[in-house]
């Protein structure tokens, strides 16, 4: 009975041990993929400064809209990323449907998933999250409603959109907005993705914990089995 005891305690030990596995893959890919994002909203930010420099031509500034328009459809893609079974890494609990999606055609992506942080046990008392959302990572920014005087909240790939449009049309106030912008979306996003380094250490030392856990029962079970030998 004492033998079957230990049994089933390592047994829920290894069970353990693989869910710390798979969440570290996931951990994996959103790392990567924040890694990714952050790389290319440092060139966003890049091509909103040198679209500011008031000696730039109509035309120059149309090059760079452009570019930016790239670096948007990029992040776009990055947000709606999977995990290695298909599921999308930030949508929240809804992660059988893209993070962002447009609610119509020629309109900006907004945030379809929703704001559920699921969790998995990876010890007797211990739970980690295992998902992060996606306003947690591509996160909206508060800007002054231009009519009302009064702070409304705007998407991440709204601002992405409208700095396109303000370089697009030689904007300057939308241009100059949009740098401070796009230094809040760097933060936001920098701060999702040490979050992510965070989760990584924890998963590492919890792994350590349980294969500690799962050795020392082996071995007390084999001295248990030597003497009833």
């Amino acid at each position: 009975a004492v033998i079957q005891r230990m049994k089933s305690v390592m047994n829920r030990q290894e069970s353990f041990k693989t869910s710390l596995s798979t969440l570290n893959s996931r951990l994996q890919n959103e790392d990567t993929t924040l890694k990714s994002a952050t790389n290319l909203l440092v060139r966003a930010k890049e091509i909103a400064v040198q679209a500011t420099n008031g000696t730039l031509a109509p035309v120059n500034r149309k090059a760079l809209a452009a570019e930016m328009q790239g670096v948007r459809d990029q992040l776009l893609s990055l947000a709606n990323a999977k995990d290695d079974n298909g599921n999308f890494l930030f949508s929240g609990s809804r992660s059988d449907r893209p993070a962002f999606g447009s609610p119509g055609p020629g309109q900006t992506p907004v945030y379809q998933g929703d704001q559920t942080r699921m969790t998995v046990m990876v010890g007797d008392q211990r739970t980690i999250p295992i998902n992060r959302t996606g306003t947690d990572a591509f996160v909206s920014i508060s800007r002054t409603n231009a009519i009302t005087g009064k702070p409304e909240g705007v998407g991440f790939f709204k601002v992405m959109d409208d700095l396109v449009a303000g370089i697009n049309d030689s904007n300057s106030a939308a241009m100059q907005r949009g740098v401070i912008e796009m230094s809040s979306l760097l933060n936001g996003l920098s701060l999702a993705h040490a979050d992510i380094g965070t989760d990584m250490n924890v998963v590492e030392q919890q792994t350590g914990v349980i294969e500690d856990n799962i050795l020392n029962f082996e071995k007390v079970t084999k001295q248990k089995l030597h003497k009833c030998l």
